[in-house]
């Protein structure tokens, strides 16, 4: 699935993308709207938040959510915007049919 954001989102996102994904000069960040939104949903602030709810439909948030790159959202946010959003949906996961249980992690 293809995401972009129209001059106007990059305009009101630059400065997130700036903060948010400060690994990427803001251009760079704008040209991965999928990565920055999901970034902006893991770590964003109140008014970073506020701002994805207003510039994005319910449906669109639940679509990033099951399109977001894998280990990006941290297990709180990915509850907190299923909560907020109504929904069950989440990303793929890191690592396909990984589980650490019953590996060398746990005591035996």
């Amino acid at each position: 699935m293809s995401y972009s954001l129209t001059l106007q989102h990059k305009d009101r996102f630059r400065d997130s993308a700036r903060r948010l994904v400060w690994w990427m000069n803001p251009d760079e960040a704008l040209e991965q709207p999928l990565r920055l939104v999901t970034q902006i949903m893991d770590i964003g602030t109140l008014p970073n938040l506020r701002l994805l709810q207003k510039e994005f439909t319910d449906t669109e948030l639940v679509n990033i959510l099951k399109h977001a790159p894998p280990g990006v959202l941290s297990a709180r946010s990915l509850r907190f915007w299923q909560v907020v959003l109504k929904t069950d949906a989440k990303p793929k996961p890191r690592f396909p049919g990984s589980d650490i249980t019953g590996s060398a992690w746990s005591q035996g």
